[in-house]
């Protein structure tokens, strides 16, 4: 930190977390990150398949796996779905291989893409119905606007900077609470109109990124103006 000329962020969660670690870094910070979606729109999927849930790099503790497994086992109760997972595992194989089979044993198909490229991820985000990410800590939670840029509504934690970045507030929860995140995940895949998808999504989500583009200009023009 000590070497670095500029620092850069895209959410005030993740300034604040960081200046938490970093306080000298206080006078360097600033922001230039504008995020550009590329993709529009979703996959064409048959009425007669059940919701796709998916979950990408949540093979780590970190990324409550393990949260993710009690939550999906309430779920599975009240609703048909299937899962894709995207990512290599942080944890140890059979660790990983354990957790995907008692997802599996609650009578969810689970398809694993260890080694998915970015193709095959922007194709999983145009099939999916929801996005299922309750991580405890996220820097910036980048597979939120991921999703969220083809219109893909998202349940997230409601901590850190995940909050700040799903665009539907009415599905984050406790990363703990996983009856919390259940009946999130349940509303999501029930597509009332009270949840934000598609075109509406992806329009929030310009919005949003546009008015952060702004402030980070206005910031950087501020501080050029006083330096000078």
């Amino acid at each position: 930190v000590s070497n670095a000329a500029r620092i850069l962020w895209i959410s005030e969660a993740t300034r604040q977390d960081f200046l938490r670690f970093y306080p000298q870094a206080l006078s360097r910070t600033t922001v230039d990150i504008p995020f550009r979606p590329q993709f529009s729109g979703t996959e064409a999927k048959q009425a007669s398949e059940p919701p796709q849930v998916l979950l990408v790099n949540a093979l780590d503790p970190r990324k409550n796996i393990d949260g993710i497994g009690k939550a999906l086992t309430s779920t599975a109760n009240r609703q048909d779905m299937v899962l894709a997972v995207v990512g290599r595992e942080r944890m140890p194989l059979s660790q990983a291989l354990d957790n995907l089979k008692a997802i599996s044993d609650l009578g969810i198909a689970v398809k694993w893409y260890r080694h998915a490229s970015d193709e095959v991820l922007q194709w999983l985000y145009g099939g999916a119905d929801v996005l299922l990410f309750p991580s405890y800590y996220e820097g910036l939670g980048l597979p939120i606007l991921q999703a969220q840029a083809r219109g893909l509504p998202v349940v997230s934690s409601d901590t850190s900077s995940c909050v700040e970045v799903n665009l539907n507030p009415t599905l984050c929860a406790p990363p703990g609470d996983s009856s919390a995140i259940a009946d999130m995940l349940c509303l999501a895949l029930k597509k009332g109109e009270h949840v934000l998808r598609g075109g509406d999504l992806r329009a929030a989500q310009a919005t949003f990124l546009a008015s952060r583009s702004a402030g980070a200009r206005a910031l950087v023009l501020d501080r050029n103006s006083i330096a000078t």
